[in-house]
């Protein structure tokens, strides 16, 4: 506040005040502190990201959309193609949804969560064979990638293909014993396997 005082365009100021305001769990002044540290600086990406997230929370893929695009438009980083197509799918929109995280990938090749989340898309427009092949992109691109490896091993257990599927979960057991999505997994792949 007191820097705020002199350097009431300081958008850090904003923000530091903001996360104040979680810990408070005072949402009203959360979300004025973000919009105020976006209006002091439209490229803030950290503001964007911050408000983009909390509609994303709050399921309000209308209010998250708009904020998405807004950061988009306002920072030109290519990450907040992600959200716009998190809020898409949320609204079940999976053709636009599919257009931005292929966008996202275009622009990031080398990133790992823009094919994964290019895969999920492609799951929910029920193109398997296309999911897979972003699976093994974004595992190419990171092999310890757990949700990749649990998102393939249950898309091999819909194709048919069960022993790659538990092999897969095993691999996810082997690297995170304690985790129960490596376990979840094969046993979703026994279960298929058994139908």
């Amino acid at each position: 506040e007191q820097i705020l005082i002199s350097a009431p365009g300081e958008s850090r100021a904003w923000l530091a005040l903001a996360a104040f305001d979680t810990l408070d769990k005072n949402e009203a002044g959360y979300l004025k502190n973000l919009e105020q540290a976006k209006k002091t600086n439209a490229k803030n990406a950290q503001a964007h990201q911050l408000l983009t997230r909390y509609w994303l929370g709050k399921n309000d893929a209308g209010k998250a959309l708009s904020a998405a695009n807004e950061a988009l438009t306002a920072t030109g980083r290519p990450e907040f193609n992600e959200f716009i197509g998190l809020a898409q799918m949320m609204q079940k929109d999976n053709a636009n949804a599919l257009v931005s995280f292929q966008r996202w990938v275009e622009i990031s090749p080398g990133n790992p969560m823009a094919h994964f989340r290019l895969a999920q898309a492609q799951i929910a427009a029920k193109n398997k064979e296309a999911a897979l092949k972003a699976l093994d992109k974004a595992l190419a691109l990171r092999s310890d990638f757990v949700d990749a490896s649990i998102s393939k091993s249950l898309l091999l257990s819909q194709m048919g293909r069960s022993a790659d599927a538990i092999k897969i979960a095993r691999g996810v057991q082997a690297s995170a014993p304690k985790a129960a999505a490596g376990y979840l997994a094969e046993a979703e792949a026994l279960f298929a396997d058994k139908k």
